[in-house]
């Protein structure tokens, strides 16, 4: 069967045959040379499917036990036969058990396992779309994704993503004998199913300083809509047998990518309450280093290239210190410096929490500032007059 696709945003997801690496968040590398500066960093590349949490619409036998039949060429004397063979899927009994953890689990060629959903027969899906959920646990930046049937291809199907839970589903890419019928789209002639997200994308080879393609390749979750078996016009027959036969099947998911830090990170690891995060540097924060660090707004933050880390800048808040600054663009503009300073310490005023609030004095810049001791009859106001309050 020949799929006819299309490309809604031109180049998507790789669909190759990648051998199968394990889910390692830990690295050895740094965000700094061994004279401590800064560079930019990256996870290591790995299988982010592995092991990760699927979520499926429907699945054979999570009702009770449900007959399915699978039909394999044989060849004979004279020719070809095709022969019948039946068993039962049945959840909760790991020799029947198809569910969804099966598609990221450690695949073996020799032993599959697989997912499968209900068949025609039982009239629950399809025709029903079936909707696989993988959830990553954090923005991923993705390189390919791998499907491996255990079943034929479907007649139809379309993989989605996004960006953040909660956010609306974007698609991918359409698969489709059909796709104009099915999607209302028009095919890509001659288009195979195996492809590189980026490779043939205009502005790849900009790939560090392309927003548009950064946030294209940022997942946080992905799903395959499983939307039409290919029946070859079998179900009008009812017959039992032939309509156990048809259902979707897949033993194994593999997603290639990396942990979105921005690169200012090297490793993701999980916090206190187990969400997956970046471990920042640069003086960077956020699940994917997506900010600066509250006393590190002189500039604005930025995505690290391999020219330049764009680690972000300590305020200039004085000898006192501050709580925190923010990033004032005007401030910035004007003496190269944008960092204003928040709520400083110590009676301290100002955008660098340079002066006294009213009433206040330092003896010397380093000193913090102390209530002037004024006699409130001879006095208008309480701004000091001098350092000696």
């Amino acid at each position: 069967m020949i799929y006819s696709t299309f490309r809604k945003y031109s180049q998507p997801l790789t669909f190759v045959t990648f051998c199968c690496v394990t889910r390692s968040v830990r690295s050895t590398r740094t965000c700094a040379d061994e004279r401590a500066r800064a560079h930019r960093c990256d996870p290591p590349f790995e299988n982010v499917a592995f092991g990760a949490r699927v979520r499926a619409s429907a699945t054979c036998g999570e009702r009770g036990p449900e007959r399915y039949c699978t039909q394999a060429q044989r060849r004979q004397h004279g020719g070809a036969a095709w022969k019948t063979a039946c068993s039962v899927c049945e959840q909760g009994h790991p020799s029947t058990s198809h569910g969804p953890e099966l598609l990221t689990d450690s695949h073996n060629d020799l032993q599959p396992t697989w997912w499968q959903s209900p068949s025609l027969l039982t009239g629950r899906s399809p025709p029903n779309p079936v909707n696989l959920t993988l959830t990553l646990g954090k923005a991923f930046e993705i390189s390919y994704i791998h499907i491996k049937f255990h079943a034929s291809r479907p007649e139809s199907f379309s993989l989605l993503k996004r960006t953040a839970s909660g956010s609306r589903w974007v698609p991918l890419q359409y698969y489709s004998t059909s796709c104009l019928k099915t999607f209302g789209r028009p095919p890509d002639h001659g288009a195979h199913i195996a492809f590189s997200l980026l490779e043939g994308r205009p502005g790849a080879h900009e790939f560090q300083h392309n927003t548009n393609l950064q946030e294209w390749v940022t997942a946080s979750d992905l799903r395959i809509s499983l939307v039409r078996l290919n029946t070859f016009g079998d179900e009008v027959f009812g017959d039992p047998q032939v309509l156990s036969s048809y259902y979707f099947a897949i033993s194994d998911i593999t997603v290639g990518a990396r942990c979105k830090c921005n690169g200012h990170a090297s490793e993701c690891i999980r916090d206190g309450a187990g969400l997956l995060k970046c471990l920042c540097e640069h003086h960077t924060t956020g699940r994917d280093c997506e900010k600066c660090l509250p006393l590190y707004n002189d500039r604005p933050w930025q995505r690290a290239t391999s020219k330049n880390p764009h680690a972000c800048q300590k305020c200039d808040c004085g000898p006192l210190g501050a709580e925190r600054c923010q990033f004032n663009s005007s401030l910035f503009t004007t003496t190269g410096k944008g960092g204003q300073c928040i709520n400083c310490y110590d009676g301290a005023l100002g955008i660098h929490c340079n002066l006294c609030q009213p009433g206040h004095y330092r003896v010397h810049r380093h000193a913090s500032c102390q209530l002037c001791l004024c006699n409130m009859h001879g006095r208008s106001s309480l701004k000091s007059e001098g350092p000696s309050g």
